[in-house]
């Protein structure tokens, strides 16, 4: 058989016309799900107000649309899912060579015998359709509007158009990069069901991972900046912030991806974690403000869950309180965090309770208790000893009873809780029935008298506002205990997970250049958010798959109880749990 060359790379007739490319090519099944993302997501109604909001279209500046921008977006989502490269040429392509006729109706072109789709120049004018079409997204997203990176700029010329942006502008647009991100996101994690995902109980992950921005970075002393002059040097250690780094061979010139990912406990029919937002900025920048950032989608809506926050150093204890803490406590959270060197210990005090590694515990605690963590991080003491010091902890610890509007927190006081009471102090009180195991604190572990209030005083519970502790204090179980480790390790593991998934290749590579030849903040930061969409779909098709293979076989047996006291990463981490150089 023979036939022309251009029959043979087509998907315009029947397979023995087309040859093996048939097998490749793009019919309405195949966009159904990018369709569903886009059209669920709400993004094209919020690109067409942001667009009249800022007077670009009719009446106003910019080149008058010639393809729908949902069609542009409809593709970039179908290479995503994919996991091929996310290049407007692959686009066109679909167009041009891949796209069944129906598939074009469905995206709002014409049929392959009304428009010019083979020669060269009309494969050139699609590919300016669809340029236009997804700068037209771009423009009313991108906080750096006055950079156009056609070409590197001495530091003179960037230090200039710096000195010209207007930080409204910058948040307005960063504001609305985020959640037309997270819009995107959201859609695709609700295709898994609504049964399934309510299954989801509100607990969260937060962690940042690099995105490598461009080969050569913005060096000191250098006449010319990076071609991606608003990334930034990006080190492991730390919060990741390299700008003040010294060694260019430990550093990547990157931006941050900060990501936030469902976590729960082991179901029957083990639900996937799914990705549910973003956000993007210079790495160990404005960390707490990136993760606020990543969840004020959910924050905003009263319909979701809201549980743990589940975050390592750079987040808790390093964070400024009233970047992420005390906001996120407001709106529901219960903040989970581990301990560096300079965080273990006694805290602070209020009203007869110490802050110690994180926990309320009413005052009273012998000191070896007390210094269980800093003794431990010293070596002073061995991993056995150290669990039996946390284990003591526990009739001390102070329990939540309730939470308020304004975030202040009600707890019971264990030395007068009825039978509940776990603590005995002198010059309290004791109930007719306290718990058999309640501990006895002796008169040299108290403070002064003169200083003896609140819980001390035998109070029945304790209202610690939400200010005091707020850089510190943590909401779940105490730190170190095989619980805190449970809860903890699970979020961790999931949220490395979900970033090793996105740069990897498995559903998403946005590790690799390659995948998305752009340049600038907003363009990363949207494709960032493309091979989130991927990782969702993946995780779903094999979470149903699963369902499918499974539905006639036995249940697994029930997992084994944990036995072990706290994660291994956690003690082997522990002694050298040292401050980042800044925070955040």
């Amino acid at each position: 058989m023979t036939f022309s060359t251009h029959s043979a790379l087509r998907a315009d007739g029947t397979p023995s016309d087309v040859g093996l490319i048939y097998l490749d090519q793009v019919d309405v099944a195949k966009l159904r799900t990018p369709i569903d993302v886009v059209d669920d997501s709400g993004v094209i109604d919020l690109i067409e107000h942001w667009t009249e909001q800022d007077g670009i279209g009719l009446g106003g500046v910019g080149r008058p649309r010639e393809i729908p921008i949902r069609s542009v977006l409809v593709l970039m989502v179908m290479l995503a899912i994919d996991n091929q490269p996310m290049h407007l040429t692959k686009a066109r392509d679909i167009i041009c060579d891949r796209a069944t006729d129906k598939a074009l109706k469905t995206l709002g072109f014409p049929a392959r015998n009304e428009t010019d789709y083979k020669s060269l120049r009309g494969r050139k004018q699609w590919y300016d359709k669809l340029w236009h079409a997804y700068h037209a997204i771009l423009r009313v997203v991108d906080p750096f509007p006055e950079i156009s990176y056609k070409q590197r700029l001495t530091r003179e010329e960037y230090d200039d158009l710096v000195a010209t942006r207007s930080p409204e502008l910058v948040e307005a647009r960063r504001k609305r990069l985020t959640i037309f991100n997270n819009s995107l996101i959201m859609a695709a994690a609700k295709l898994i069901g609504e049964e399934e995902f309510s299954r989801w109980t509100g607990d969260v992950a937060v962690d940042g991972t690099p995105i490598k921005a461009a080969r050569i970075g913005s060096a000191r002393g250098a006449r010319r900046v990076s071609s991606e002059p608003d990334a930034g040097w990006y080190v492991r250690e730390g919060n990741h912030d390299g700008s003040n780094e010294d060694n260019p061979y430990k550093t990547m010139w990157a931006y941050e991806a900060t990501l936030a990912v469902m976590t729960f406990g082991k179901t029957e029919d083990e639900t996937p974690s799914l990705l549910l937002g973003m956000s993007l900025d210079k790495p160990g920048h404005n960390i707490g403000k990136r993760a606020q950032d990543a969840l004020s989608h959910i924050i905003s809506d009263p319909e979701m869950p809201k549980g743990y926050f589940i975050g390592d150093r750079a987040y808790l204890p390093n964070s400024k309180p009233e970047n992420l803490a005390m906001p996120l406590r407001l709106a529901g959270y219960k903040m989970m965090g581990d301990q560096r060197g300079d965080s273990l210990g006694f805290r602070t005090h209020y009203q007869g309770a110490d802050l110690i590694d994180g926990t309320w515990y009413v005052a009273g605690m012998p000191k070896k208790l007390v210094d269980a963590g800093v003794d431990f991080h010293a070596g002073k003491i061995d991993e056995t000893e150290f669990a039996t010091r946390i284990e003591k902890r526990k009739p001390f610890e102070l329990r939540i009873k309730t939470v308020t509007e304004d975030g202040t927190t009600v707890f019971y006081n264990p030395a007068n809780y009825g039978k509940y009471t776990t603590v005995l102090l002198p010059g309290v009180k004791r109930p007719e029935n306290f718990a058999a195991d309640a501990v006895k604190v002796f008169e040299k572990d108290l403070p002064p008298k003169q200083h003896r209030k609140g819980l001390l005083k035998g109070n029945k519970t304790l209202r610690i506002p939400l200010h005091v502790g707020a850089k510190y204090a943590q909401q779940g179980p105490a730190w170190a205990t095989k619980e805190w480790a449970a809860i903890y390790r699970r979020g961790r593991n999931t949220i490395e997970s979900r970033n090793d998934l996105l740069k990897s290749g498995r559903y998403s590579s946005i590790g690799d250049q390659t995948t998305r030849m752009v340049r600038g903040f907003a363009a990363n930061a949207v494709f960032v958010a493309l091979g989130a969409v991927s990782v969702n779909i993946g995780l779903i098709k094999r979470y149903l798959h699963r369902l499918v293979m499974n539905f006639d076989t036995k249940p697994k047996p029930p997992t084994p109880p944990e036995t072990r006291r706290m994660s291994d990463e956690f003690l082997s981490e522990i002694h050298y749990a040292n401050a980042p150089p800044q925070v955040a």
